[in-house]
């Protein structure tokens, strides 16, 4: 999904380049012109391995998808004493957002469409199955409480991670990495109601972790996230200061927090 997503950004701009500047190339522009074209093949390849819209000789029909409960497995070959899984439902929304995204950049409608229907199925399977509100009725209390699940398997679901049960973890997992289809995989009312679960762990959490959940925070209380976000120093490597701050600006419900930025960035 992620170099997917880079080849769509990639592509993006090589179809930017074709519109403007014809006479002033330089060498930025012309890598990202030529990258997509002598890649081609083989990015559609990683498309057609995760979000093949038929089964074909090489690979199956929409690999990791359960049609039926609308979101992925995860698991694969590996076998497990409790079945398939999936852990993040936030990077495999993203990798069906990036053959939606790549379809789009290259014009392709029936590659975006087929990217949007994997992607919107998912997002509503992750809504419905990991992100717990109240009145939701799938989980009694008291793992209701926890506000989320952090691996979903075929017959149980863990608060936990395969790498630690932390709330940042659990909580993170689910949400990186940060793009624009965040905006509609974290609806705010999941996050005002799991934030009661995870604000604990901003105090304590590593800074690459601690600003993810600054990030989610954002998305009810923009201006209180910023200050939170602003001495931040080390990021996940899906993630970034100007990725946090831009995300963070642009959930403001006021100009005060799009102020602060100017002003002090």
């Amino acid at each position: 999904g992620y170099m997917i997503y880079a080849a769509a950004a990639l592509a993006y701009g090589r179809a930017r380049e074709t519109a403007r500047d014809h006479g002033h190339p330089n060498g930025f522009d012309a890598m990202s012109s030529a990258l997509p074209a002598l890649w081609e093949d083989s990015i559609l390849h990683l498309i057609r391995d995760i979000a093949n819209p038929t089964t074909d000789a090489l690979y199956p029909s929409a690999r990791h998808k359960d049609w039926f409960d609308g979101h992925s497995w995860a698991a694969g070959l590996f076998p497990f004493a409790d079945s398939r899984n999936q852990e993040s439902t936030s990077e495999a929304v993203n990798a069906y957002y990036a053959v939606s995204l790549y379809g789009e950049a290259t014009g392709d409608a029936r590659l975006r469409d087929v990217g949007r229907l994997l992607m919107a199925t998912e997002i509503r399977a992750a809504q419905t199955y990991w992100q717990i509100t109240p009145g939701d009725t799938i989980y009694p209390p008291p793992f209701s409480e926890n506000r989320a699940v952090g691996i979903l398997w075929a017959n149980k679901v863990d608060f936990a991670t395969f790498f630690g049960a932390n709330l940042e973890f659990v909580y993170g997992i689910q949400m990186i990495p940060f793009t624009p289809i965040s905006q509609d995989l974290l609806p705010e009312s999941w996050i005002s109601t799991a934030f009661d679960v995870f604000k604990g762990a901003i105090a304590t959490a590593s800074e690459d972790w601690r600003a993810l959940l600054i990030m989610a925070w954002a998305i009810i209380d923009a201006d209180a996230a910023w200050d939170a976000a602003v001495a931040l120093k080390a990021f996940d490597s899906g993630n970034s200061r100007a990725n946090m701050l831009y995300w963070i600006a642009t959930r403001c419900s006021s100009n005060k927090t799009v102020m602060k930025a100017a002003r002090n960035q």
